[in-house]
């Protein structure tokens, strides 16, 4: 038999059977199996009570929910961020507007900035959410919507000639006294409504440049350049005065009728060169009127000046300057900024004007942080010792010595591309023209930009405009220079 030991107070306590020490610990294994017995027991009497309410014998509860439609990562990004039923944003229209922030990217480098397309399935190949036998996704249900009975539509008598009918119809029949307590008494209608989706319609498919016809043959302009205007320069060769006093902005020009005091709208389609579809159909879809300006970033610069005046149209220069969008909007390492002297923006002048040859002028931006600068004296005054045309932003007050030859202040018809906004645009152009006699027009080569253009084209000589080159609206300097040849 076991001797019990004494503590320090006193007590003793057995340690041969060490049940002192195991009672606490059977005590709470006990109260947490009852816990857990409860729990369970409380569950399952919820979910039976659950069952018994919502009518079903089964105590499961499933939630199901639609994943995304299997495709590239063009189609999950649509489906995810896309409300349902609403229309997902074209692949196209989200390049065009991250590649506005770089001018300069070429078709080439543009491409490598895309994402790859996703894998077209093979021929025969079933994809596994078309495979035949599968329950297509359930549409939303119609929605009833409440129509008022015929009584309660307010209506607004006709006036009535007939001075003896009136008394007659202030008075009604036995007849319609007894119907009119029964058609009150019908229920009102119910008209069963689908849900309004936001889709594009069927018969406003965008304008593609593959539906566009081409112009025709026309009449080549002169092949240039005069090397007698040209200059050296580090980066190349760049357009001068000839010593006749012979300017590029009328050697190169497209020819024109100038003593014609008709009105006339000068048409420039700007950003050219830096998307090949896009040249292509400017080039061979609109008429040779139509003044082109091309983007010194553009790749084969050279050879797309030269296509186009083979089309006979004029063709200009696009020069990048600073504008209130600066840094997001960054025009790219050619452009002229405030921020810079007057020697660097010449030297950087100097780089866009040996880029090209045949051209009448630049196409600066409508606006710019430049137009009130210190610096933009000069640079016009550079312009005007080149023979070149200026269409673009302006300083409020140019001295004559630095003014070169001006164009119009032009309007950009398509700064909201929708086709509403370029027809406003166009007969706004119009109208300038009837009241001063010349207005300037500058579009960008986009599908709707051009069907709307041709659009106006077609019936403008009819309406007492004609369409004119750009040079022809040019106002010469005041002082033409002088020299011999």
């Amino acid at each position: 038999m076991a001797t019990p030991k004494s503590t320090p107070g006193g007590r003793k306590r057995d340690v041969s059977s060490g049940r002192g020490f195991l009672r606490p610990v059977a005590l709470g294994a006990l109260a947490l199996a009852g816990a857990g017995v409860l729990a369970y027991g409380s569950y399952h009497l919820t979910l039976g009570g659950f069952a018994a309410f919502s009518g079903s014998g089964s105590s499961s509860i499933s939630i199901s929910m639609p994943m995304p439609p299997r495709g590239g990562p063009e189609d999950i990004r649509t489906s995810l961020l896309t409300p349902p039923g609403a229309v997902a944003p074209r692949q196209d229209r989200l390049d065009e507007r991250s590649l506005e922030r770089r001018p300069w990217l070429n078709d080439e480098q543009a491409a490598s900035a895309e994402p790859a397309p996703a894998e077209e399935p093979a021929d025969g190949e079933i994809l596994a959410e078309e495979a035949p036998g599968e329950e297509a996704e359930p549409s939303p249900p119609p929605v009833a919507e409440m129509a008022l009975p015929p009584e309660a539509a307010p209506e607004t008598p006709a006036p009535s000639t007939d001075t003896a009918a009136a008394p007659q119809a202030e008075e009604p029949s036995d007849a319609a006294e007894a119907a009119a307590p029964a058609e009150a008494a019908q229920p009102p209608a119910l008209s069963i409504v689908e849900p309004v989706v936001a889709r594009l319609r069927e018969d406003a498919e965008p304008p593609r440049f593959a539906d566009l016809l081409d112009w025709g043959p026309t009449a080549p302009l002169p092949e240039g350049p005069h090397v007698a205007m040209l200059a050296a320069s580090r980066y190349g060769q760049v357009p001068v005065i000839g010593r006749e006093g012979h300017q590029s902005w009328q050697v190169y020009a497209r020819p024109f009728a100038v003593e014609d005091p008709t009105p006339r709208v000068a048409v420039v389609m700007s950003d050219l060169g830096m998307r090949r579809e896009a040249t292509e159909a400017v080039i061979e879809k609109l008429p040779p009127e139509v003044t082109l300006s091309f983007s010194p970033y553009a790749s084969m610069l050279d050879q797309w000046m030269r296509r186009a005046r083979m089309a006979g149209h004029e063709v200009m220069l696009d020069l990048p300057m600073e504008t209130p969008g600066f840094p997001a909007r960054d025009p790219g390492p050619y452009a002229l900024l405030s921020s810079l002297s007057t020697d660097r923006n010449r030297d950087r002048l100097e780089q866009v004007l040996s880029r090209g040859a045949s051209y009448v002028g630049l196409n600066a931006p409508l606006v710019t942080r430049l137009a009130d600068a210190p610096q933009m004296p000069e640079i016009l005054g550079e312009v005007k010792e080149r023979g070149l045309l200026w269409l673009g932003d302006l300083p409020a007050d140019i001295p004559d010595s630095r003014r070169p030859a001006l164009a119009p202040r032009p309007v950009l018809a398509d700064e909201q591309p929708f086709a509403d906004f370029i027809d406003a645009r166009l007969a706004l152009a119009e109208a300038t023209a009837r009241d001063t006699g010349r207005a300037v027009v500058v579009l960008r080569p986009t599908p709707v930009s051009l069907q709307r253009l041709l659009h106006w084209e077609a019936t403008l000589k009819s309406r007492g405009v004609v369409l004119a080159p750009l040079s022809a609206l040019a106002e010469p300097p005041p002082v033409p220079p002088t020299g011999a040849l």
